[in-house]
């Protein structure tokens, strides 16, 4: 009988003989295309760094390597995460804790985790200042803007209210209010300048947008911002709605947002 270990290195053998050291997406023939790798930030559910499949999936779709960083607090570890990666998207999840931007808590604050806030706000400020092309996602795009010194609206119901529902029941595969792209920003140049519709599950957003940054896209009705661009040069954007979610529900523009932050990985890779 051939002993376990022995087996075991049979089969990495195998698999070492088929692989480079750096993965990358195929074309329609199987040869490999692209070796952007994109970090996605995690969340803590019971005691595990987790991420709905929909972020990894969308990078894949748009032709990247997702790679997931674990939550932790050391950050020896992140920054070698980061030295990894070619572009980092930030992920949706709990409320950011408002102490953060010098606020006291409102009535309507949710769950708040002040480990992967730490962990967040390093990982932003790091890759920021490495120049790693940034998207914030929902939660990332507001982290995005209170990291440089903007705040947020802790409860759009109370704080902020209007017709609009931002925070839908159902499956966010499925769009639900319109937003409005502002000329000559970065998403009016995938979504155009027309109302572009998207799906909404957040209770917070941006409020003071933070200096150096702009507002990129609105909500119509309430003028709550929707998407953000930095203006001074840095390659970081966020969006307010879930576009992985558009993208498992075939909306190709929300798709275009990932071969975005793809190509802007793709060309960081290679100016490095």
């Amino acid at each position: 009988m051939i002993p376990d270990c022995l087996l075991y290195l049979f089969f990495a053998a195998l698999a070492c003989s088929s692989c480079t050291c750096r993965p990358s997406s195929g074309d329609k023939d199987g040869n490999r295309t692209n070796t952007t790798i994109v970090g996605i930030s995690c969340a803590v559910t019971d005691n595990n760094s987790r991420i709905g499949r929909k972020y990894s999936e969308a990078v894949i779709k748009a032709g990247g390597i997702p790679l997931l960083l674990p939550v932790t607090a050391d950050t020896a570890a992140l920054s070698g995460m980061l030295g990894s990666i070619d572009a980092l998207i930030l992920t949706g999840g709990e409320d950011l804790n408002p102490a953060i931007y010098g606020e006291e808590p409102h009535p309507a604050l949710g769950t708040i985790d002040t480990l992967r806030d730490t962990y967040d706000l390093y990982l932003v400020r790091t890759a920021v200042l490495r120049g790693i092309p940034v998207l914030g996602i929902c939660r990332g795009c507001q982290l995005i803007n209170i990291a440089f010194g903007g705040t947020l609206y802790q409860d759009i119901p109370s704080q902020r209210p209007s017709e609009t529902d931002h925070y839908q029941s159902f499956t966010n595969t499925i769009p639900i209010h319109a937003v409005h792209p502002v000329a000559g920003t970065w998403i009016a140049e995938i979504a155009g300048t027309d109302r572009y519709m998207v799906n909404s599950t957040h209770h917070q957003a941006a409020k003071d947008i933070a200096p150096g940054f702009r507002a990129a896209a609105w909500s119509p009705a309430d003028s709550i911002v929707e998407a953000i661009e930095c203006t001074d040069g840095r390659p970081v954007w966020g969006v307010q709605f879930h576009p992985e979610g558009l993208t498992a529900g075939g909306d190709t523009t929300a798709l275009g947002i990932f071969r975005f932050i793809v190509a802007k990985g793709q060309q960081y890779r290679q100016s490095r």
